[in-house]
């Protein structure tokens, strides 16, 4: 089992939570290396991984710099009447399975927004792994956690999935 987070120079604390919820492996987004102490957790530094940003998402996706995209739904536009704002199309999407980029399902995305937001998330998210789907593009869920405390156990993660509509 393995988690994606983004640290704040907190990495002693992601790890000791890592371990207390059972993680096999720990990703930092993070563009520098550090010496950490050894644990049962395996630690590694991902620089490739990139919070989406609707005018460069294209860009990243075409150079290959990036491995992974999180965060699409972080449109501010209104959804429309026939469809949402999800930051992915079908465009995006057939690039996203030619450059081999992968998809990142935040939970903390979910986590942090008020009841409002989290309602059109939900629509949001269902339309991107619809897409995902149908091009054959790569999902990762995580918990993509900026403190500790918001990691969640390795299974409240597959059941978020599962309410989206994601199996297997």
């Amino acid at each position: 089992m393995k988690d994606v987070v983004i640290s704040n120079g907190n990495e002693e604390e992601f790890i000791e939570m890592a371990e207390r919820l059972g993680y096999d492996e720990l990703t930092f987004v993070t563009n520098k290396t550090l010496n950490l102490k050894s644990s049962k957790v395996k630690v590694s530094f991902e620089k490739n991984i990139f919070k989406s940003d609707l005018n460069k998402d294209r860009n990243l996706i075409e150079s290959k710099k990036a491995s992974m995209i999180y965060e699409l739904e972080q449109d501010l536009k209104k959804d429309k009447t026939h469809y949402r704002n999800s930051g992915l199309n079908h465009v995006l999407a057939e690039l996203m399975n030619k450059k081999k980029v992968s998809y990142g399902l935040s939970f903390n995305q979910v986590l942090v927004a008020s009841k409002e937001q989290r309602a059109r998330l939900f629509g949001r998210m269902m339309q991107n792994l619809m897409l995902c789907r149908k091009y054959k593009v790569n999902v990762v869920l995580a918990s993509f956690a900026r403190h500790p405390s918001e990691m969640r156990d390795f299974n409240d993660l597959v059941s978020f999935a599962r309410v989206l509509g994601l199996n297997g």
